[in-house]
């Protein structure tokens, strides 16, 4: 069954991302190769995981949550992320924002990407 966003939420540093249109998390596992001299084939140990998230917001400086994104920017200060999907299944972890681009085009309102850099463990309730 496909999820709707109708009444997911994101949360940032305890303000909610009211114009959000679109979000994204990626949960990674890294991985190095092991593979031996003369093996034919490779080989791979697991180690370290990462995460990373984004999402795209209608672009209004006078929203708080939107101000609060971008000037976040300059300082590179961790804040709470917390998304939760419509099944209320959340997760939380502490992001440090990373990019925050501006684009528009005639006859369309003006967006903003922003990307986080999680740092620690993602916690999935």
């Amino acid at each position: 069954m496909a999820l709707s966003t109708k009444v997911s939420s994101i949360t940032w540093n305890a303000l909610t991302i009211t114009s959000c249109g679109s979000f994204t998390i990626s949960n990674n596992r890294e991985t190095v190769d092991v593979t031996e001299i003369g093996s034919s084939t490779r080989a791979f140990i697991s180690t370290v995981q990462t995460a990373t998230a984004s999402c795209e917001i209608f672009y209004d400086q006078t929203e708080i949550s939107t101000a609060a994104l971008e000037s976040a920017i300059g300082t590179g200060t961790a804040a709470t992320l917390v998304v939760t999907v419509t099944t209320g299944q959340t997760y939380t972890a502490s992001a440090i924002v990373t990019r925050f681009e501006i684009t528009g085009s005639a006859g369309d309102v003006v967006r903003a990407a922003v990307d986080f850099q999680l740092t620690g463990a993602v916690t999935i309730a």
